[in-house]
């Protein structure tokens, strides 16, 4: 469930009606206090005034912002956008965190909603982008094409010409240098192994 918190209720409501069309569930809030007592798999938030930001950074939970300005966050959403690209970029994340707390990859768990990879008492903390990787390469044992992951984690279409992928796998790599899970390259696929 996606617990959205907006001012513009006309705006909201054409956001919801599309969301609704691919059985998202979604709650609209105009009580920012009230929404963030509440329980959610991911959390939107439509313009919100810098306490309030400041204030969402205490959430486990994934959020995203709509907001008019971008600054380095990932998860903010520039407008005007249309409805289903939001749905494009948010949607990887809602798949990742309601699929389940923790998933087993080799010797380790990886934990959508905390951003999270754990074997013991090693912790390595990801991005949410690298956490949506590994969840959909676990998931997918043939493994997944670069316009796949693009698509699947990013919401690109496959005419995008990007590095953001390489980027981001070269990073992951990094980070896994010390676990036994590995990403490799086997022809035009990704795959873990």
């Amino acid at each position: 469930m996606i617990s959205f918190y907006s001012q513009n209720t006309l705006a909201a409501r054409a956001l919801i009606e599309t969301f609704e069309q691919y059985q998202i569930e979604i709650v609209l809030f105009d009580d920012f206090e009230k929404m963030l007592s509440q329980t959610a798999d991911l959390y939107l938030f439509d313009e919100l005034t810098p306490n309030q930001y400041e204030t969402t950074k205490g959430k486990t939970e994934p959020c995203f912002y709509l907001q008019h300005v971008g600054n380095d966050n990932e998860n903010v959403i520039i407008k005007p956008f249309k409805p289903l690209y939001l749905l494009s970029k948010i949607y990887p994340t809602l798949i990742c965190t309601t699929k389940g707390e923790e998933i087993k990859i080799k010797d380790y768990i990886l934990n959508p909603k905390k951003n999270t990879l754990t074997a013991g008492d090693s912790v390595i903390s990801l991005t949410s982008k690298e956490t949506q990787v590994l969840f959909f390469l676990s998931q997918n044992a043939t493994g997944l094409s670069k316009d796949d992951l693009l698509s699947t984690v990013w919401g690109y279409g496959i005419e995008i010409t990007t590095h953001t992928l390489e980027t981001h796998i070269y990073k992951l790599r990094n980070k896994l240098e010390q676990t036994n899970i590995e990403i490799l390259l086997m022809g035009d696929k990704y795959t873990i192994a």
